[in-house]
């Protein structure tokens, strides 16, 4: 179950939504996808007929929980309309309210030396956002000039560390927004080793690569003040020599404006017709650098650390057994494929159903990145706005030397945290220590694993948890960002409080073994010996400050007397006496109920309606039952009968499961009535607590329904659903017909013809429009809505020119459709004669262009081929027919200016 409020843009609350209220405006779908410190997207399906729809308008908000039980607030935005199963819907998109904060700008900020929580207040003053910072990141310094508050938070997070989750506070009972908060965290999500494995929790994995690396890079420095006042160009380390003879991580000669990767020529240059590679450039830049060497050591760390490495994300869809969140590091395991895949990377991206949250779409590894250009540049204008102008002494003044491994590590695990200490290098060059942690042991620091930075010499995990082995390494870095070694890898358990921390103020059972009688100071007992483990008396009575409440043990009875205030004499008495218990009154079963255990039977019988309940297991039954008597008689069993288990009515009454007869035997139930002629039914669910009822069977046989000759029938009063946890198969011989809304509502048919399978629908058919035609059947038969905008495409580029005027070259030409000439022919043959309908559409001549003539024009990319054989060869299909007069736009404009051209020449002339 799922609700959603909705809020006006001033927070005042005008209506819920539900995917299950009665009464309610239907929630019927949702999607909400989150990414890690990217932001999030909502989306929604409502009933537009319920009259609470008329809220769901643009600029209103809408409040819900998501699985990590915060509260989200989101903005309306796009409403489209629409319909399902003949009903009028809403479709509805949404932003988050974060997105308010891209409309507050700071305009010039410059923290000092200060916390991320200092930093994010004073980012946020001024706006309706509240800071709340949990990350223990030390003290930084940045600038913030001219920019909005959301892409200073995203600085903060660079600068500081930490991960963003946005939330409100929300009063369901009064519901009101309280707060809305910007969360820092150490990090989303845990790591506790949890995995998604094919076969196990995995629906299914699609991974894509995308490969643009390069093997050798250019770098560019600033530029340099020269004697007249002005700037030389970017300064290059062509003059810098590297050797891996002497030490360095490739070999660079004097002269050469670039550096090459070791080994990635062959990998991802290109190779020339003789045998030999040349590299695949690409440029990197940082204008505060103006020392050529630092400058060759820079571009080679980018060089061998990103753009050298292709990337790669995994997209999963998965049906978890425990809780799954953002930003949990998890292994993904497929090893049903050729080239199995075992990766353990993050949860990046977490998308699912707020109304049916157990099936979830995960993206793990990393976000795919096409504009590196335009991030560096973003990156350059950035390091630009913060270079103050007041302070000559930035961080490219201190030297970009390799700070030494820390030393002297201490690890100590105390009660529910983790005590870290090492030696403090007060060093002007070392900007920050980094402490990384798991409790994987042999893990790799990232990250996603980094658990503190800050500028002092030691740190204390306090959120360790209690009884927990947490494996630690730790590095320092310097103000250029380059990092030292790792430290060894140390660990630290938590502690757990046990008997032996608290030894003086436990009662042990070694203690109470040395435990006298000369020990008992205090009290009194009186009335009554103990010996020998054996208490002997003739009454043990036991007291209660209620006057009514009083009991008494005796030799064969235990008496007590009832909480009643006019009657203090009387007693409920439990005797145990001539190999039976017995029991009389008592508050639970009233006067009128008697429990008896004789002669191997267990009875309970009632006076006031003369109904007695037997357990037994001898008698002159052949087993054990549980029996059911009005005075004397029987009126049913549950038991067994013969070698059969059985629920026997002996009566006319029906059972609840409204039948006279119920036999179990030969691993089938059977459900008979003894009067001729009369059906067998089976009523489920007819209690008026019940909501639903199952027929099931265990994981080893299948459960198989038959109708008969008459067919097989299922009806529901308000919904009929199924779901499978692998593959839901409905098969028909004939016709598999579905239909909703009524015999004049939509359907969809699924058969057999005579030209072969067949999938139609009338009612898409009948169904009109004017827009022009959005959809496309894929090779794998796929129907896919047909899109165009930017958001949905990448890496766009011009079509080369020379490609024009090849379409001019193209002859239309008609033809007859083989299918149908085929089926004619064929009606023809068995004597059907000029049969019409669906099989044998009428024959005409067809206009257009033959796909094989578009390829053969050089136009390849205009024309639809079908899936690869075994050889790699994939067959022509069709033809983007509306792609193909695109290239008509630049020829007419073409045309265009040469008419204008020649139409003002002769202006000009007179003309």
């Amino acid at each position: 179950m799922a609700d959603l409020w909705v809020l006006d843009r001033y927070d005042n609350s005008l209506a819920i939504l539900s995917s299950d209220a009665e009464e309610a405006c239907t929630l019927f779908a949702t999607n909400f996808r989150e990414e890690l410190d990217r932001g999030a997207v909502f989306t929604f399906t409502c009933d537009a007929e319920h009259k609470d729809s008329q809220y769901v308008t643009g600029l209103n908000q809408v409040v819900f929980k998501d699985e990590d039980g915060f509260f989200r607030l989101f903005k309306i935005r796009e409403i489209d309309a629409g319909t399902i199963d003949n009903k009028s819907t809403k479709e509805v998109k949404c932003e988050p309210a974060e997105m308010e904060l891209l409309e507050a700008i700071v305009e010039d900020i410059r923290p000092q030396n200060q916390t991320q929580q200092y930093a994010l207040d004073r980012v946020l003053a001024g706006t309706r956002w509240t800071g709340n910072v949990t990350a223990q990141t030390g003290t930084q310094s940045t600038n913030f000039y001219h920019i909005s508050a959301y892409e200073a938070i995203t600085k903060i997070i660079e600068v500081w560390g930490g991960e963003l989750r946005f939330t409100v506070t929300f009063d369901e009972e009064s519901n009101k927004i309280i707060e809305r908060v910007v969360n820092i965290l150490p990090r989303r999500g845990q790591d506790e080793g949890d995995r998604f494995e094919t076969g196990y929790n995995i629906e299914s994995i699609h991974v894509t690569d995308m490969a643009y690396p390069v093997s050798a890079m250019y770098g560019w420095g600033g530029s340099v003040e020269t004697e007249n006042g002005g700037h030389s160009r970017y300064i290059d380390f062509a003059d810098v020599v590297w050797s891996k003879a002497a030490g360095d991580p490739a070999d660079k000669p004097r002269g050469q404006m670039w550096v090459e990767l070791p080994g990635a020529i062959e990998k991802y240059g290109y190779k020339k017709s003789d045998g030999t590679f040349i590299n695949s450039f690409g440029q990197w830049q940082d204008e505060n650098i103006l020392d050529p060497k630092e400058l060759l050591q820079k571009t080679f760390e980018y060089l061998k650390n990103i753009a050298s490495v292709p990337q790669r994300l995994y997209e999963l869809t998965v049906i978890p057994t425990d809780h799954v969140s953002l930003g949990d590091t998890r292994t993904a395991i497929d090893r049903k494929r050729a080239d199995p895949i075992e990766v353990q990377s993050r949860i990046i991206a977490l998308e699912y159903d707020i109304i049916a949250p157990h099936i979830k779409q995960v993206e793990m590894g990393q976000f795919l990145e096409v504009y590196q250009t335009d991030k560096r540049l973003d990156e350059i204008e950035d390091k630009i706005n913060n270079i103050d102008r007041s302070v000559t002494v930035t961080d490219g003044n201190f030297p970009d030397i390799k700070p030494p491994v820390p030393s002297n590590v201490s690890v100590q695990g105390l009660f529910s945290s983790v005590s870290l200490a090492w030696d403090f290098d007060s060093s002007s060059y070392i900007a920050a220590y980094e402490v990384y942690g798991s409790k994987v042991q042999g893990f790799t620091p990232s990250l996603s694993t980094r658990l503190w930075r800050g500028k002092e010499g030691g740190w204390v995990h306090d959120t360790a948890g209690v009884d927990n082995v947490w494996y630690y390494r730790i590095r320092a870095v310097n103000y250029h960002d380059t990092p030292s070694d790792y430290t060894a890898e140390f660990s630290a358990l938590t502690v757990r409080i046990g008997t032996n921390h608290i030894e003086d103020q436990s009662i042990t059972n070694a203690k109470i073994g040395s435990l006298s009688a000369d020990k008992i100071k205090f009290g009194t007992m009186s009335g009554i010996a103990i010996t020998a483990a054996t208490i002997t008396s003739s009454r043990m009575i036991f007291n209660d400050p209620d006057p009514y409440n009083k009991s008494f043990i005796t030799a064969s009875e235990i008496y007590m007397k009832r909480r009643e205030v006019n009657d203090n004499t009387k007693f409920s008495s439990f005797q145990v006496t001539e190999g039976k218990m017995i029991t009389e009154g008592g508050a639970i079963t009233g006067d009128t109920t008697k429990i008896s255990i004789k002669e191997g039977i267990f009875s309970a019988t009632s006076s006031y309606d003369d109904v007695e309940l037997r357990i037994t297991s001898s008698g002159n039954h052949v087993g054990p039952r549980m029996e059911f008597y009005r005075g004397s008689s029987s009126i049913g069993y549950f038991g067994l009968s013969g070698n059969q288990l059985a629920i026997q009515s002996i009566t006319d009454r029906y059972l609840y499961m409204g039948m006279k007869n119920i036999g179990l035997s030969g691993g089938s139930m059977t459900l008979t009535e003894p009067v001729d002629g009369v059906d067998a039914k089976f009523y489920m669910g007819i209690a008026a607590t019940a909501k639903s009822a199952q027929i099931s069977t265990n994981n080893q046989v299948s459960l198989d329904l038959y109708g008969g000759t008459k067919g097989l029938y299922l009806f529901g009063t308000r919904y009929i659903g199924g779901h499978a946890s692998n593959n839901l198969e409905i098969d028909s011989t004939k016709e598999l017909i579905l239909r909703g809304g009524g015999s004049d509502g939509g359907d969809l048919t699924i058969r057999k013809d005579g030209s072969g399978p067949q999938v139609f629908s009338k009612a898409i058919y009948n169904r009109t429009t004017s827009n022009a035609a959005n959809v496309h059947i894929t090779s794998y038969g796929t129907l896919c809505r047909v899109t165009s905008a930017s958001k949905y495409k990448i890496n766009i580029e011009e079509l080369p020119a020379e490609k024009y005027d090849r379409v001019l070259n193209l002859l239309p030409k008609t033809w007859y459709d083989k299918n149908s000439v085929e089926k004619y022919a064929e009606n023809l043959a068995d004597g059907k004669g000029d049969t019409t309908g669906e099989e044998a559409p009428y024959i005409s001549r067809i206009p257009g262009l033959i796909a094989e003539d578009v390829e053969a024009a050089g136009l390849p990319e205009f024309v639809s081929y079908g899936e690869p054989d075994e050889t790699g060869k994939r067959e022509i299909e069709g033809l983007m027919y509306d792609r193909l007069t695109t290239l008509l736009i630049p020829i007419v404009k073409g045309l265009k200016e040469k008419v204008e051209n020649i139409e003002g020449r002769m202006q000009n002339a007179g003309i």
